[in-house]
């Protein structure tokens, strides 16, 4: 599809995957990736009907293109299946860089539930180290752990080769490979299909509880492809995603309801959930320059919000 007159773009592309409601999601993504200097082309894999948004973009070849500013657009491609999106990512990367956008020089994943914090420069910068991988704030490993050393009977049991330590356990919600790292995704998507193969998880996102093998196969087999792979891996802590007391490179809404089902002050009286940084920063980049909410809801929400956290000094969930 041509880019529209006068686009520009960065060395990388940037994809997500949305359904349902994760379209608002979406549009604070795109709004901190504007924000954060980013130019160029965001594909968005989704299932269902497109965002009301997004109307007056153009269709053309099984994909419809819509302007956010005059150097970033959205590029909704419309996929099938029952797959869960989360097993999709390997898969849906290697599609950007191989017929989607053959001319990107590597790609970055961001779940729709993710704002850029950073400037986009640092992305840039940052995957030319290795592939660019961000810790989890759940259930740390380390190489004598037991699930570590499961996973790794596992690997090398499906004939792969340990290259490094398994020295933490990761968070599939953001990656980042340069082109000729991409056997990185081959490998991750290698996994998890052994995974949804031997173990029946197709169509799901959690198996069982935290015993089980690959309670969250997607980010299970995540974690096992930066020990497996051979190219180089640059991890950042938890603090990439704003879990604990960081908050600077993105900050990934984890936790509880997502910020755009939230009831601000509801929340608050009949469970004590005071605002927090998600929703803060939710509201923040749902100001434009695209807006999935009207714009006296953000006025509303937004002047609520430290209503709701003045109140929240007297009563909150503990």
């Amino acid at each position: 599809m041509p880019e529209p007159p006068g686009i520009s773009s960065s060395r990388l592309a940037v994809c997500t995957l949305w359904e349902g409601d994760y379209h608002k999601g979406l549009a604070s993504l795109v709004n901190s990736l504007v924000r954060a200097g980013f130019m160029g082309k965001v594909w968005a894999g989704y299932r269902g009907s497109l965002p009301q948004w997004a109307s007056g973009g153009t269709a053309s070849n099984g994909q419809y293109a819509f302007a956010v500013t005059a150097e970033v657009q959205i590029v909704f491609v419309a996929l099938e299946g029952s797959e869960h999106f989360a097993h999709y990512k390997p898969g849906w990367c290697l599609r950007v860089l191989s017929e989607l956008d053959p001319t990107a020089a590597g790609v970055y994943y961001f779940d729709p539930d993710i704002v850029v914090l950073a400037e986009w420069s640092f992305f840039e910068e940052w995957v030319q180290a290795g592939v660019a991988v961000c810790e989890d704030s759940h259930y740390p490993l380390n190489p004598s752990h037991p699930r570590s050393l499961q996973w790794q009977s596992f690997a090398t049991g499906a004939g792969f080769t340990l290259h490094r330590a398994a020295n933490a356990n990761l968070n599939s919600g953001l990656v980042g490979t340069l082109r000729e790292q991409a056997s990185f995704l081959e490998d991750w998507e290698r996994l998890l299909a052994t995974v949804v193969t031997e173990f029946k998880t197709e169509g799901k996102l959690k198996i069982g509880s935290r015993s089980y093998i690959f309670h969250i196969p997607d980010q299970d087999t995540f974690t096992i492809a930066t020990w497996v792979t051979s190219q180089p891996v640059s991890l950042m802590g938890v603090d990439a995603m704003s879990f604990g007391g960081g908050e600077w490179l993105t900050l990934h809404a984890t936790e509880g309801k997502k910020p755009w089902r939230r009831q601000i002050f509801m929340d608050w009286l009949t469970q004590g959930i005071a605002p927090d940084r998600a929703l803060r920063r939710y509201w923040e980049f749902a100001t434009g320059p695209v807006w999935a909410e009207s714009k006296d809801r953000v006025k509303s929400q937004t002047k609520l919000i430290p209503i709701v956290a003045g109140l929240s000094r007297f009563y909150r969930r503990g």
